[in-house]
């Protein structure tokens, strides 16, 4: 497998999917280098929870959070640069299809809002965010790792420890119909692999050959 990986966010760009593969499907398998944030991560805490449970927030806890690009913008925030990706939140059961379909990611196309995404670094960055924001492309899927902001106002933020940017072809929101299960008060259940549980499953289609946008 090819990637990038760059001082900051670390982006990966898959390319594996542009190989032939056995039909089946397997739980979705972190690279190498984004093994420890997936272990470490913390898969149930969710931007609806941000919102409603703020008490419960822990910002040394790593979220592991998922979506799609919507926006990303630098901007001078005092004596810094803050790099902003807004991620359009959705459901992911971490599986990955294998078979006629080029899309090997079935997203929900429900999902809990926006977050963003966020860094900062020094002035003296700017050349070197202007070539890392070419990288994150609108409507590409992100796997984003980061500590989430107790302070944020409407829209939750997670402070930027890893990322992996999948692109367009290889997902789609078109497949099936999903959420995470919740408890009697709102808040997102949590399995033994800190991790969400799927409810409301809906078959939307059936996957053709090709694209399934």
């Amino acid at each position: 497998m090819k990637y990038i990986k760059l001082v900051f966010f670390s982006p990966i760009f898959l390319i594996l999917y542009a190989c032939p593969m056995a039909p089946g499907s397997r739980m979705y398998k972190p690279m190498n280098i984004e093994q420890t944030y997936f272990t470490q991560s913390t898969r149930c805490f969710l931007p609806n929870d941000a919102k409603n449970f703020k008490s419960e927030i822990n910002k040394n806890k790593l979220l592991n959070w998922t979506g799609i690009i919507k926006n990303v913008k630098t901007e001078n925030v005092a004596d810094s640069l803050k790099f902003t990706i807004t991620v359009d939140h959705k459901y992911w059961d971490f599986i990955e299809d294998f078979s006629i379909q080029d899309e090997k990611i079935f997203l929900s196309e429900k999902g809990e809002g926006e977050f963003y995404f966020t860094k900062k670094y020094p002035l003296s960055y700017q050349s070197k965010l202007d070539s890392i924001s070419n990288h994150y492309k609108i409507n590409d899927f992100i796997i984003c790792y980061g500590n989430l902001k107790n302070n944020f106002e409407n829209i939750p933020e997670l402070n930027a420890h890893f990322s992996r940017v999948i692109p367009l072809k290889f997902y789609s929101t078109n497949i099936w119909r999903y959420a995470a299960k919740k408890e009697e008060n709102g808040k997102t259940f949590c399995n033994d692999k800190n991790s969400y549980e799927l409810a409301n499953f809906e078959s939307l289609k059936i996957p053709k050959s090709g694209q399934n946008k």
